[in-house]
């Protein structure tokens, strides 16, 4: 395993300080931040979050999967492609905090 740089590092210990989740592709970082126990989201959850609160549409979703696919991003595809299929278009709502 390939130990995550200083700014890896650094993202992981802001998302602890702030009690947010981590947000990385970097499977090191994650296991890392796993092992630090700190919420970590990715890719798949990016998708489908836009198409939950509306953002994206299944079909931009899924073309955005085919986009990263050719250009050799590795993600667990079948996976992927069911989280967007059953995601609900607009079902979750935008709350404000202040």
């Amino acid at each position: 395993m390939r130990f995550p740089c200083f700014n890896d590092r650094l993202a992981l210990a802001l998302a602890k300080q702030e009690s947010c989740p981590l947000l990385t592709g970097d499977q090191n970082l994650r296991l890392l931040a796993v092992r630090e126990q700190a919420g970590v989201r990715g890719t798949i959850w990016i998708l489908t979050e836009l198409v939950e609160f509306g953002q994206v549409s299944k079909e931009a979703a899924h073309a955005a999967l085919v986009m990263m696919k050719q250009r050799d991003r590795r993600l667990p595809w079948d996976k992927a492609r069911k989280y967007i299929d059953d995601a609900t278009f607009g079902i979750k709502k935008r709350t404000d905090t202040s």
